[in-house]
């Protein structure tokens, strides 16, 4: 079972790490970017931010891995719908460049938000950050210039549900979201043949 979890994981992560590129290309082409240190959607109540469990699958591996998942869990259970992310890290003295302690297993909301569109009928409608809008307003005349070359983010929530639709289907706000990712790996993992022996 838990080779088969390995094997999920890395899928998911290949699909990351393909948005990610085109996220880069975008970027590149339109010179967007984030408010650096900002936190801002970090800071966010976790209730109005959703992902799967299927996305947390890989950090999920990661955290019982480096033996840091019981910790997680014991924070989850004491925040509260409007607490912010549990990976956020509020102290910019300690991640200068940004807020997410674990940035390479964040989900596609948190890859995509800011740097992505969504499909409208025949259109493609640029979801920009409203503080990059504020502090550069000429930022969506840029972006239109390229608007063929931005992620669609939905595209890539579809990728992932399609590698496992039980685990891929379900948006929880992204507190629960992580927290059954760890309880769904946590029982696999102490339950696998390999570790009892």
């Amino acid at each position: 079972m838990l080779k088969k979890l390995l094997k999920l994981s890395q899928k998911v992560l290949e699909i990351y790490s393909e948005l990610d590129s085109k996220i880069e290309r975008f970027s590149n082409l339109s010179n967007l970017s984030c408010v650096p240190g900002c936190r801002i959607c970090c800071n966010s109540p976790s209730n109005k931010i959703e992902a799967t469990v299927l996305e947390f699958l890989p950090l999920a591996i990661h955290m019982w891995h480096t033996k840091v998942a019981e910790e997680f869990l014991l924070k989850l259970e004491n925040v509260d719908e409007n607490s912010p992310c549990v990976l956020l890290e509020p102290d910019p003295s300690i991640k200068p460049e940004g807020g997410c302690k674990y940035y390479s297993y964040r989900p596609i909301v948190c890859r995509a938000f800011g740097f992505s569109a969504i499909r409208k009928n025949d259109s493609i409608d640029p979801i920009i950050c409203k503080h990059i809008k504020q502090k550069e307003p000429e930022i969506l005349e840029r972006v239109k210039l390229h608007i063929n070359q931005i992620p669609i983010a939905s595209d890539y929530k579809m990728k992932v549900l399609l590698l496992d639709p039980n685990l891929g289907t379900q948006n929880f706000p992204i507190n629960i979201a992580l927290k059954y990712a760890l309880e769904y790996i946590g029982y696999r993992w102490f339950l696998s043949p390999k570790k009892a022996a």
